[in-house]
């Protein structure tokens, strides 16, 4: 009698009321260990003076002869012009306006000079030159002090990378007295950013006795000035410092 061999294909399906071999076991994914955490709050404030200054040049005659008023005026503009490019001022920074009109049977020539200063230092040294040098048909006014809003936003920027840096350091020095190892932030929130503009103190400084109601520079200065307050909130996994990576087997 001969008999043909035969094959038989079978399937066994896990019970999942049985509980996994401890190979199985070992070879699956564990769950990992729920680190311990801090949460941690800091805060950051910076200043920043004007970085740009501005004056008004104002040049004006009167003539009977509006040749006369031109020319009287452009000498004196050419002078101002001068003074500017031996301070390195470039022409990009100058607005010109003139105009003319005819005031009580004259001519009335009026120039106006809007120049812009990125030094401050170098403002004030041309200013007090043209009021030294020109008569009193030339008003020099008082410097305007603003900043760009490229230098603003910067200011923003490094306060606010301030306050995360005093979060983590604040964060490695609680660490170091409970023995664990800060890691890597799991939360970052800006609690709050505020910005002023004004002397550092709460009070803006008065005019000198004298002066009436005019500011002197430095209190011009002061009173453009911007500050920027940041407060920034962070949680970090803390790691104990002796739990260290198993060498694989």
């Amino acid at each position: 009698m001969s008999f043909k061999p035969s094959r038989v294909y079978a399937s066994f399906l896990d019970d999942p009321n049985t509980q996994c071999s401890d190979l199985e076991s070992s070879n699956r994914v564990r769950p990992r260990p729920r680190l311990s955490e801090i949460e941690v709050t800091a805060t950051a404030e910076a200043s920043q003076a004007p970085n740009r200054a501005v004056i008004t040049v104002i040049v004006s005659s009167q003539k009977q002869i509006v040749a006369d008023a031109k020319n009287s005026v452009a000498r004196r503009t050419d002078y101002i012009l001068q003074t500017l490019h031996t301070f390195q001022v470039k022409e990009g920074d100058v607005a010109r306006t003139d105009s003319l009109r005819r005031k009580d049977g004259l001519y009335v020539m009026h120039t106006e000079l809007l120049v812009t200063f990125i030094d401050l230092e170098k403002c004030l040294a041309v200013t007090n030159l043209l009021v030294e040098k020109l008569d009193e048909s030339v008003v020099v006014q008082q410097p305007e002090f603003h900043h760009t809003p490229q230098s603003i936003e910067e200011l923003r920027k490094q306060v606010c990378m301030h306050a995360v840096a005093n979060c983590r350091q604040k964060a490695a020095d609680i660490g170091i007295l409970l023995g664990q190892i800060v890691g890597q932030p799991s939360r970052i929130t800006e609690e709050y950013i505020k910005e002023w503009e004004g002397p550092s103190g709460s009070a803006i400084p008065l005019p000198v006795e004298g002066l009436g109601e005019s500011f002197t520079t430095q209190q011009r200065i002061a009173n453009t000035t911007v500050h920027v307050k940041a407060k920034v909130k962070i949680s970090f996994d803390m790691i104990p410092k002796g739990k260290t990576k198993q060498p694989a087997r």
